[in-house]
């Protein structure tokens, strides 16, 4: 029990999600970490979501699940008034102290806020998981307009905001609020309490990847860095494991083919969390040599876990900096001063960690989240 018996008002919770939690996915993650923590600690919480997924049985869910109906058009044009309106009927049924939203880049989330500030008074907490990149390029010039009519408008209604990176908040005020926004700042957890550890490769160099192949993330550019390393030493045992799913993936492969990789990536679907953790474990990089990333949860579990961490020094990701084990990146193009910074650690031993406040655990993020939530309810 994480939060002391003589601290705790018990609290009603409800957190939305536009998608399944327990599928992939950054704001999936959030969503199952945050409310499986809070359940263990002691609040009442339950995940309003559409679900795809069964539990074998009640005694395996990690948090009270509500299903409602699954919107019938994909983000980000995912209106839907029955979606809305059995969340909105739970809200009357149930009488939450606080309903967390998540989403911002779908229109959903703004549907159901602006439905819930008219019809009920209770707290409104949003985590926009804010990006500046969007992957769906057809409504990309589009954002500015939604952020001016929309999105500003939406963020006044709520109670809280809270965002997972100084990045993110930054990009919010900038884009959406075009001034200062008073919103608190708390790192996504991972599923275990970080400690320092060491890393060395020396014979055997093993690099990995596990998430989305979608055009932001660049995978191209690890695939492009492993035929240079090869380049650079022929010699070399070079292991890359690629894990995920996404429209880039033919594309990937085939970058891989020209470049005579086949004996070096080999391709992964999702898997089940604990082989994915297993994987990046005994890996010895990860890397993410990303276009934008609002936080990069993937990040701060490779490095709790001991595995170094190439990423591009950009976004959220240039707040790894002063985290032992995470290579920052300027140029993430020039892969042959990429590969000789790579080389250059055989080896050497190098400290992972200690990680501040950028990797800290769930425990620790729903404290902070419980404080919130009870702060808005005294107020």
């Amino acid at each position: 029990m994480l939060f002391p018996i003589q601290r705790i008002v018990i609290l009603k919770v409800g957190i939305v999600n536009y998608s399944d939690s327990t599928s992939p996915g950054g704001i999936n993650r959030f969503v199952l970490g945050l409310a499986s923590s809070l359940h263990d600690n002691g609040v009442d919480v339950t995940v309003i979501e559409p679900t795809y997924r069964k539990f074998a049985s009640d005694s395996e869910r990690p948090y009270h699940l509500e299903k409602v109906s699954r919107p019938k058009r994909e983000p980000p044009f995912n209106l839907s008034s029955s979606f809305v309106s059995e969340v909105i009927e739970w809200i009357k049924r149930e009488k939450p102290d606080v309903v967390h939203v998540n989403g911002y880049m779908h229109l959903l989330s703004h549907q159901l806020i602006r439905r819930i500030c008219r019809t009920s008074e209770t707290k409104v907490v949003f985590s926009p998981h804010y990006d500046i990149s969007t992957s769906t390029k057809s409504v990309g010039f589009l954002i500015p307009i939604f952020n001016k009519l929309v999105g500003r408008k939406t963020a006044a209604l709520c109670d809280g905001l809270c965002f997972v990176s100084g990045f993110e908040r930054s990009a919010f005020s900038r884009d959406v609020y075009k001034g200062a926004v008073n919103g608190k700042i708390v790192p996504i957890g991972i599923e275990w309490e970080p400690r320092p550890s060491v890393s060395k490769w020396s014979e055997r160099l093993q690099l990995i990847y596990c998430g989305h192949l979608i055009r932001r993330k660049r995978v191209d550019r690890l695939v492009r860095l492993s035929s240079k390393i090869r380049e650079i030493d022929p010699e070399i045992e070079l292991e890359v494991r690629i894990i995920g799913e996404g429209p880039e993936k033919k594309s990937l492969v085939r970058i891989s083919d020209e470049l005579g990789l086949q004996d070096v990536i080999s391709w992964d679907g999702f898997m089940a969390r604990d082989k994915v953790i297993s994987e990046i474990k005994s890996s010895d990089y990860f890397v993410l040599l990303s276009d934008s990333e609002a936080f990069a949860i993937t990040v701060a579990e490779s490095l709790s876990l001991g595995t170094m961490s190439l990423i591009s020094d950009n976004t959220a990701l240039s707040e790894f900096r002063e985290v032992g084990g995470a290579v920052l990146i300027g140029d993430s193009d020039a892969f042959g001063e990429i590969a000789k910074k790579i080389l250059s650690q055989r080896g050497e031993e190098i400290d992972v960690g200690p990680f501040g406040k950028k990797v800290i655990s769930w425990d620790g993020v729903a404290a902070s989240y419980y404080d919130m939530y009870n702060e808005l309810m005294q107020n």
